[in-house]
Formats: C-alpha cells, sequence, structure tokens
C-alpha cells in the first residue's frame, strides 16, 4: 500500500497490524519523521508527489495494490494529473482511494461561508458529479463513490477506483 500525502499516517498505522508492506510519500520531513516514530511504513520517500517515476520505484516497492490520496487532490491547481501519475504505480488489478471536500453538504449546512471544505489551501471542492469526472479523466473506472460526514464535521466524498484498463464489467 502507498499513502502519498500520508500527513500523520493514518492509513498506514490502521494497516501496521494486518501484515500490509505500506509505503508513504509526503513533502514533510516532519511528517516522514512521524511515520518512523510511530513505526506505521515499511517505506518513506520524502519528496513532492508527482516527482520522477524513477527515483519512486528505486525508493519504494512499486507496483502497489493499494494507492491512497487522503485529502491531497484538492490542494493542486490542477488535480488530473496528479492522479494520472499514480497509474505507473498501480499494479494491474490495484485500487486507488481518494478522500476530498464535500462542497454539496458543506454549502447546505449553517455558516456555509466559514466551512473548512473551501478553505484550508484548498483550490477545489467537490461534489459527486465533480468528482466522478476528475476519476474518468485520468484514466480510472470508479467503483465507489460516497459520502460521509466525519466525527470532526468535515462534508467528505470518498471513492475508490480501478484504471480503465482493468475495469470489472
Amino acid at each position: 500500500m502507498l499513502d502519498i500525502g500520508s500527513g500523520l499516517a493514518v492509513f498506514t498505522a490502521l494497516l501496521k497490524n494486518q501484515n500490509w508492506q505500506t509505503s508513504i510519500i509526503d513533502p514533510d520531513p516532519v511528517a516522514i519523521q512521524h511515520a518512523h516514530n510511530q513505526s506505521a511504513t515499511h517505506h518513506t520517500l520524502n519528496a513532492q508527489f508527482p516527482s520522477n517515476t524513477l527515483t519512486i520505484t528505486q525508493s519504494l516497492p512499486a507496483p502497489f495494490s493499494l494507492i491512497s490520496l487522503n485529502k491531497v487532490l484538492e490542494h493542486n491547481l490542477n488535480p488530473v494529473p496528479i492522479l494520472q501519475a499514480v497509474l505507473p504505480l498501480l499494479h494491474t488489478h490495484g485500487l486507488v482511494y481518494i478522500e476530498l471536500p464535500d462542497a454539496e453538504n458543506a454549502l447546505l449546512s449553517k455558516l456555509a461561508h466559514m466551512r473548512n471544505e473551501f478553505f484550508l489551501e484548498h483550490f477545489h471542492a467537490f461534489s459527486f458529479s465533480s468528482i466522478n469526472a476528475l476519476i474518468r479523466q485520468a484514466g480510472f473506472f470508479p467503483l465507489q463513490i460516497e459520502r460521509i460526514l466525519e466525527p470532526s464535521g468535515k462534508y467528505t466524498l470518498f471513492a475508490f477506483m480501478t484504471p480503465q484498463a482493468s475495469k470489472i464489467s
């Protein structure tokens, strides 16, 4: 499993006791050190994603069966190429998991203009239609798209996807 933009390495920590070999890429050396301190990952790469794919494959055990981008894509001006850059790192029948701010539900809430979904260095917030468009423009097929209200009160969309070439009929 590869967690891109791991932050606190929550996903890799969840998989720590499940016999998954976990890796992270994060541009923040503090996040990398935190992952090491938590023993949550087997491999780390302190780098901005996407970077040179050759560097990544030499540093981490690609291809991966699962790649996550949890609260990452909304921080990029153009998220499509970021998601496309995952393809060479993904196993042929692998899955990608993303989480993004849910603009539709956030707009319906009280004080919508002050919601975190629209700030925190976010260039984008998403709807069911726009997350589906993002997935398909990047060359993936959506397997599941859901919306949740997190315990923190954030409205979130999450999706599992597979590369178009390996979509399930």
